[in-house]
């Protein structure tokens, strides 16, 4: 988790596709070929979490985060 939200912090691109690896065997040989594994949306109001609602409650002056 501290990673992540490093990552949020510096606003580091975290739509990037998640790749992965497909190993195949041909005789005694191994073959390696790279895949896209997941497709990720990661929008701007995302970098900023949700405050919780009990919070917002108590301070008046405080505004949820845009997009949550």
């Amino acid at each position: 988790m501290f990673r992540l939200g490093d990552l949020r912090r510096w606003k580091a691109p975290l739509d990037e596709t998640a790749k992965g690896v497909e190993i195949t065997k041909s005789g005694s040989e191994l073959n390696y070929k790279y895949i896209d594994v997941e497709a990720r949306n990661y929008k701007e109001h995302m970098y900023y979490g949700p405050i919780p609602y009990g919070e917002v409650i108590k301070w008046t002056n405080l505004r949820q985060n845009a997009g949550w």
